[in-house]
């Protein structure tokens, strides 16, 4: 295990879905810290027993064992997330336990019979795809998981997040906007297409929804002023006005 860093990493305002239906986190494999966003409060972690783990090969290839399978793929995501990056914890055991947790979910076998655990393989399949930097078999893995749950706006956040680390904002913007169409109040999809927006250019439209996160979740102006995406957005007088305590 490498020590504890003894510097402050820097937090990426930008959100990414992790987990369950209502579970949202940053985290990264670089050691971001991670914070629970969108007015949500923090979730108290409690340590994770791997004794309890089951390997893949323990698993039946029954239909009810796949919930079990699904749970226990979650439980290493959590581990690689929240606390590895609380206890700077290695990139190489945080990449090891991400493969376990995608190789669990992959094992599991199709829940085409039931949209919501497949939903679920799906957003874990993604999210170990993801941090493990496979955005464009991440992207696909989001993209099953939206059509089986086509609410959940976690799935299309996660799209959004991939996309824009392949350079493709167009396709970033159209996953918040169908994530908007469910959610049109959720802060954190007004925040991200901001800065989406800025990416590609459309600064007019990026004032725009950065106006409505703002309204919408306050604290978000000081993340602005901190934002990388951002930073073209900064010697517009809107910009100002908008962060103006």
């Amino acid at each position: 295990m490498d020590p504890l860093p003894k510097t402050k990493v820097p937090v990426s305002p930008e959100t990414i879905p992790l987990g369950g239906d209502n579970a949202s986190f940053t985290n990264s494999l670089s050691g971001d810290k991670i914070d629970q966003v969108g007015g949500v409060s923090k979730t108290t972690w409690t340590p994770f027993d791997l004794s309890s783990v089951e390997t893949p090969s323990s698993f039946l290839p029954s239909h009810q064992a796949i919930p079990a399978a699904i749970e226990s793929a979650e439980g290493y995501l959590e581990l690689v997330t929240r606390p590895a990056s609380r206890l700077g914890v290695s990139s190489s055991f945080r990449r090891r336990f991400a493969k376990r947790s995608l190789r669990l979910a992959i094992d599991c076998g199709s829940c085409a019979d039931n949209p919501k655990f497949e939903a679920r393989r799906q957003m874990v399949i993604g999210q170990s795809r993801r941090l493990l930097r496979r955005y464009e078999k991440a992207t696909t893995a989001f993209r099953r998981a939206a059509k089986h749950r086509p609410t959940r706006i976690d799935a299309l956040m996660a799209i959004g997040w991939c996309q824009k680390r392949l350079g493709n904002f167009e396709q970033s913007i159209v996953a918040l906007t169908r994530a908007l169409a469910i959610a049109p109040e959720d802060p954190r999809l007004h925040y991200n297409l901001a800065c989406y927006l800025c990416c590609l250019g459309d600064f007019r439209a990026a004032i725009y929804e950065l106006a409505w996160a703002i309204e919408l979740k306050p604290a978000l102006r000081n993340r602005a002023l901190a934002e990388p995406d951002l930073t073209l957005l900064r010697n517009f007088p809107a910009f100002a006005a908008l962060t103006r305590a």
